[in-house]
């Protein structure tokens, strides 16, 4: 509920129209456009910092994580992730 009366503006006369499939569309987009908006932050700070003083800039995916499966999360995360992933298939597998 938090999401329809805060990031998402919606009043209480709203709610009576909106499903909640599209509320959990809208909470959705609101995260990803979230997510975006620090990569494109990330990414001016990376060439502020890059041009000033260091060699090597990190990555976007250093600074804002890495968008997968609805959620942002580290790329050790994701590594972790894609390491289970193959687990649970190989266990699968005769």
């Amino acid at each position: 509920m938090y999401m329809a009366f805060g990031p998402l503006g919606l009043t209480y006369n709203d709610l009576w129209v909106v499903t909640l499939a599209d509320l959990n569309d809208m909470a959705e987009g609101w995260r990803y456009n979230r997510f975006l908006e620090a990569r494109r932050d990330a990414r001016l700070a990376m060439w502020i910092r890059f041009m000033v003083w260091a060699k090597k800039a990190p990555s976007l995916e250093d600074l804002t994580g890495i968008w997968e499966d609805g959620q942002v999360m580290s790329k050790e995360e994701q590594y972790r992730q894609i390491v289970q992933k193959i687990r649970d298939k190989r266990k699968g597998m005769p």
